[in-house]
């Protein structure tokens, strides 16, 4: 009996644990773009961060906004000209 508990409270904290660093993720990724929005470099954005955000955090959240965004072409706005 007490060893299933251990099982299931073992597995309830790293399910917890598991959906806490996804959100971390969202976070950082937010953090990145919005500096990235800015006019920053990845090299600023790594030595401002104090070893919280690495090169490889910076790269991986422009892939995943590249692939989510929708080709405008780099003109500022064309989304809301499609739409129209």
């Amino acid at each position: 009996m007490r060893r299933a508990v251990f099982v299931f409270g073992t597995l309830i904290v790293l399910a917890t644990a598991r959906a806490g660093f996804a959100e971390a993720d969202a976070t950082t990724c937010k953090r990145v773009q919005k500096m990235l929005d800015m006019g920053r470099t990845t090299e600023d954005i790594v030595s401002t961060s104090a070893g919280t955000i690495t090169e490889e955090d910076v790269d991986a959240c422009k892939a995943a906004k590249s692939k989510d965004a929708p080709a405008t072409n780099g003109t500022p706005g064309a989304e809301q000209k499609k739409a129209e």
